[in-house]
């Protein structure tokens, strides 16, 4: 919980920015088990009594930076945007060439491969793709099914940066992004085109 007691510490009007820029530079070369509050605060150049008042935990201030990292709102909004149609065709592909470009997957992927060390990191990662990735499908598939749609395609999805961007197994690490969107769209087309209500 962010602590609201007393008043708000000094650190200048953009410190919350800083806080937030510093621990993803933090997250993604040291990991997140050995990155500190106090690390983060001195590279935002705040005491780290700030990072406290806007955060509370260094477990919410890193579900901020994967929140503006992935902005998985944001992305699926507009992959739905332009209707039912190929919609699955847009979705690997946006998600493609969002992970494909190392300035958005190297902080995910530095907090991913230190997941399996860290159970507070883990519960974060699982509340983020619960509630911001199966939870915006759910609710852009709608039905009474929707649910078990956007399960299918978060599994699917999910196998996808596994393979590619955290094993970097082959073939799939080294396919085109059409291979990949004409080898999995197919899959998921059935999930995201059976859509209970127009949005």
């Amino acid at each position: 919980m962010v602590n609201n007691r007393a008043g708000r510490p000094r650190g200048g009007s953009d410190a919350r920015e800083r806080i937030i820029a510093a621990a993803r530079t933090r997250f993604e070369q040291d990991g997140y088990a050995a990155v500190s509050v106090r690390a983060i605060a001195r590279d935002a150049g705040v005491d780290h009594s700030l990072v406290n008042y806007h955060f509370g935990t260094k477990e919410a201030l890193f579900g901020h930076v994967l929140a503006i990292a992935m902005t998985p709102g944001e992305v699926m909004d507009k992959v739905f945007a332009a209707g039912a149609d190929h919609v699955a065709e847009r979705l690997v592909g946006t998600a493609v060439t969002l992970w494909d470009q190392p300035v958005f997957s190297g902080p995910l992927l530095a907090v991913l491969r230190s997941a399996d060390d860290d159970s507070s990191l883990r519960r974060t990662l699982g509340t983020f793709i619960s509630t911001e990735v199966h939870g915006r499908l759910r609710d852009h598939i709608g039905g009474p099914d929707a649910s078990l749609h956007a399960t299918a395609v978060v599994t699917v999805m999910g196998g996808l940066i596994f393979s590619r961007y955290v094993m970097g197994a082959e073939p799939m690490a080294s396919m085109s992004r059409e291979q990949i969107v004409a080898t999995l769209a197919p899959m998921l087309a059935p999930h995201l085109e059976r859509r209970g209500r127009p949005r």
